[in-house]
């Protein structure tokens, strides 16, 4: 299983993403992201707000806040607030790495879901 790591601190001075559920993810950089077949996932966070893009990358892109896991498929982008997934912005740690499968987390962002998560059936 390929698995690279990371621990993100979310910067309390970050712009707020102002965007609905669902939107694309900003044009800015990405504080966070890993490595991924060259092109690489890319994550953005602010204290209301989480919004990820793993169009590039073959593998899964697992992201972990506040108790919660979130499975992003290749090909998947979303930009969602923090409150709709039922998550707060904790203490900003974000916890990442790649997988070669999804692991039932807690929500799952597939290719088309346009930018609304799915409670996996396996929950």
């Amino acid at each position: 299983m390929k698995k690279l790591a990371a621990l993100l601190l979310a910067p309390a001075s970050l712009v707020a993403l102002a965007v609905p559920a669902g939107a694309a993810v900003p044009n800015r950089p990405a504080p966070g992201g890993l490595g991924c077949d060259g092109v690489g996932t890319r994550l953005w966070f602010d204290a209301k707000h989480l919004a990820a893009d793993n169009a590039g990358c073959s593998s899964w892109y697992v992201i972990q806040h506040d108790g919660a896991t979130i499975d992003v498929a290749p090909g998947a982008h979303f930009n969602v607030k923090l409150a709709t997934l039922g998550l707060t912005a904790g203490d900003g740690l974000y916890f990442q790495h790649l997988a070669d499968s999804w692991g039932c987390g807690d929500f799952v962002f597939w290719r088309n879901s346009h930018g609304r998560p799915k409670v996996p059936a396996c929950h």
